[in-house]
Formats: structure tokens, C-alpha cells, sequence
């Protein structure tokens, strides 16, 4: 126990008491004094000065804790890959073939949901751009048995530490080659540089005070991915970068002019070590939230470069108090924010559902058992 100071009056009585705290006292500078004589009084400095020093401890604790909630991930570049594979052969043979036709949408929604996010839909877009499905678990069961599966959970709460862990969203994506047409350029999609957590697990935070709500992002290849198919690159080391430089313009995400632009606001000018990790159909990529990533255009034209990446946030995450439930209230973009209930600060379980065995959302139980999944947690 350390002594427990009043600082509310400018002097106060030589007699003190002593209370318990977990932590150290802003106070603490002001309460290891010497010994007083008989008959001494001590001078107390003023409430005013006090509060500036809390001030400054409470908002030395408040930049250190995103930093303290990017390095918690366990390997320090920031990402590690399966040395398994986490899905058997028939369950990609089977979502490869049904993929296609979920761009298409109506009757293949085969839930009967549309999903938050569809960048894609033939025969009105363009063959050679990103293709992008955001939720599309609730659009597709094939999808939502890989999305949902207790055993990537399992292995992924394992890995970062959780007592479990809740789907924020899942991504669709494929990266068709680059053509030389009327239409296209010859030059390829990119997608540019940027970190998962600014979407997804900065909606939320800790409750009681704990700091932000850490994620990751579970990356899985359906197909072979590498340098030649625009496989995932990243900024080693990069979640452990200081983000003093947010705010401004966000990364340009949908095949930007420059990839790499939004990586260099925040690298300080220091040399950037990129890495394409090659990854086999069915292995996956276990990535923290907060480092920056991106790809290069895809030059294999027998190749779509599909993969499913499905996003964790902690379990006891909460909503953050500038994520609105309506419309003109708060910061919360056009997905999230609809999806938080009027006076609840708990994620709706019917959006974003726990899928690991500890605490397994009900329904998803009852609709899909235990899902798919493969991964025995191996990792580098």
C-alpha cells in the first residue's frame, strides 16, 4: 500500500491514512515525504499543480495503450503462417466451385441475406477488377462454415492469448490477372497498404477502462499464393509503428496510383523491409490488426488469387462510445454503426457472433455445429 493524499486544499492535516491501490498513484510523488516532527505541519502542493500532473500520467497511458495492444501479438513481424493446412482439400474444392456464382448474387445468396459489402457483379462490372464480399458468412453457408468454424477459433484465441473470440467480418476476395484490352490497362489490380484494426477493431474498445480492442485477421489461401499472383505483402515490424500521423487522408484501399502511399506516412523514413509470405490452397496467414499491409497486381492469368479472411476481435469488446446507433450521431461509417443497439454497449450476437467452443454463440451451433476446420494451430 502506498500513503493516499487529499489534494483538494492547499494545506491539510499532519494526519494521513493509508488505503490499498493495484496500481501507482498519480499522487505518489507527493506522498513520500520524511517523516514530520512534533507539532510540524506540512505544505501540500495545490490542487491545480496536482491535477496537471494526473493530466499528463492519464494522457501518457492513453498513447501507450494502443502501442501496448500491438504488442501483445505474438511474433514480431507482425504476422505468422500456418505450417498446416487449416481447411481439407474437398471443403476448397467445394467453396472454389461456389465462389463465382456468389458474385452474382439473388438466388446464390443462399441464405436469402445480401451481404454488407459486394464489389463485383457481372456482367455490369469490369472482368479485371478487385473482387470484394465483406459478410458474406451471412450470405453463404459454404462461406459461413469456414467463417464460423470452432476449430480456426480455437486455435486463433490460443495463439493471441483470448478467452475466445468474435467474428467482426469476414472478406471474399479475388484478384484477377491483369489484361490488355479496350478496357483494361495491362498493368493489374493492387490493393494498397493498410491495417485491418482502422475498419474493424477500432469500433470497439475494452470495457472498464482496459484500452483498445485488440484483433487480428485470419488470411486463408484458396488458392496458391506468392510474389507472382499479387499474393499479401507486409511491412515487417510495421503494428509496432506509431500511428502520430493519423487522421488525415485514409488509405486508398480499391487499386490505388501508388500502393505504398499510405505505408510511408507512417514508416517515419525509415527503410521498409517488405515480405510476400508464399502460401499453399488451404494454409493461412495470421496477421495482428494494426500491421500495414498490401499486393501487388497479379500476373498469373490462370489464377484468381481467391482467399477468405476472416477478422477476430476480443471477446469482451465493447462498442466505443463514438460509434453511433443512429445515423447523426457519432463516427461509425455505414456498416458498423447500424449494428449497435440503442442503450447496449455489447456487439449483437446476431452480427457478430462468439465461434470459438468456451462460449460459442447458440444459433451457430444449431445452424452449422461445429463448421469447418482443419488446423492443428501449428505456426512460424
Amino acid at each position: 500500500p502506498i500513503l493516499f493524499l487529499s489534494t483538494s486544499p492547499d494545506t491539510h492535516p499532519a494526519s494521513t491514512f493509508r488505503q490499498p491501490t493495484p496500481y501507482p498513484s498519480p499522487h505518489r510523488a507527493y506522498s513520500l515525504h520524511k517523516p514530520l516532527r512534533r507539532g510540524e505541519a506540512r505544505r501540500y502542493p495545490s490542487s491545480r499543480r496536482a491535477s496537471q500532473v494526473f493530466v499528463r500520467i492519464k494522457s501518457m497511458l492513453q498513447r501507450s495503450a494502443p502501442l501496448f495492444r500491438r504488442s501483445l501479438f505474438p511474433s514480431p513481424k507482425g504476422y505468422v503462417t500456418t505450417l498446416n493446412p487449416v481447411l481439407p482439400p474437398s471443403t476448397i474444392s467445394s467453396v472454389l466451385s461456389h465462389i463465382p456464382s456468389l458474385y452474382s448474387g439473388g438466388p446464390h445468396f443462399t441464405t436469402g441475406q445480401y451481404p454488407d459489402e459486394w464489389h463485383y457483379r457481372p456482367p455490369f462490372t469490369r472482368d479485371d477488377v478487385l473482387r470484394e464480399i465483406c459478410n458474406g458468412w451471412k450470405s453463404s453457408e459454404a462461406v459461413a462454415r469456414i467463417v464460423l468454424s470452432r476449430n480456426l477459433a480455437d486455435n486463433v484465441a490460443d495463439i493471441m492469448g483470448w478467452p475466445g473470440a468474435v467474428v467482426g467480418q469476414d472478406t471474399v476476395i479475388q484478384k484477377p490477372a491483369a489484361r490488355v484490352s479496350d478496357e483494361g490497362d495491362g498493368k493489374g489490380v493492387s490493393v494498397g497498404y493498410h491495417y485491418d484494426g482502422t475498419y474493424i477493431n477500432d469500433n470497439f474498445v475494452l470495457p472498464d477502462g482496459r484500452g483498445p480492442s485488440p484483433g487480428c485477421t485470419l488470411w486463408i489461401a484458396l488458392e496458391d499464393s506468392n510474389k507472382e499472383v499479387g499474393g499479401l505483402e507486409y511491412a515487417v515490424g510495421s503494428h509496432l509503428w506509431s500511428r502520430d500521423g493519423e487522421g488525415g487522408e485514409e488509405s486508398d484501399f480499391m487499386n490505388p496510383g501508388d500502393p505504398r502511399a499510405y505505408l510511408k506516412r507512417f514508416s517515419g523514413g525509415e527503410e521498409i523491409e517488405i515480405r510476400t509470405p508464399t502460401v499453399e490452397a488451404g494454409s493461412a496467414i495470421l496477421h495482428c490488426s494494426d500491421v500495414f499491409h498490401g499486393s501487388g497486381p497479379n500476373t498469373n492469368p490462370s489464377s484468381l488469387r481467391t482467399a477468405i479472411a476472416i477478422h477476430y476481435i476480443h471477446p469482451d469488446s465493447v462498442w466505443k462510445e463514438s460509434v453511433s446507433p443512429v445515423p447523426w450521431g457519432g463516427n461509425s461509417g455505414y456498416i458498423y454503426g447500424r449494428y449497435r443497439r440503442r442503450g447496449d454497449v455489447r456487439p449483437c450476437e446476431d452480427h457478430f457472433p462468439r465461434v470459438d467452443g468456451k462460449g460459442r454463440t447458440r444459433w451457430v451451433d444449431e445452424w452449422l455445429g461445429d463448421g469447418e476446420g482443419v488446423w492443428d494451430g501449428t505456426h512460424s
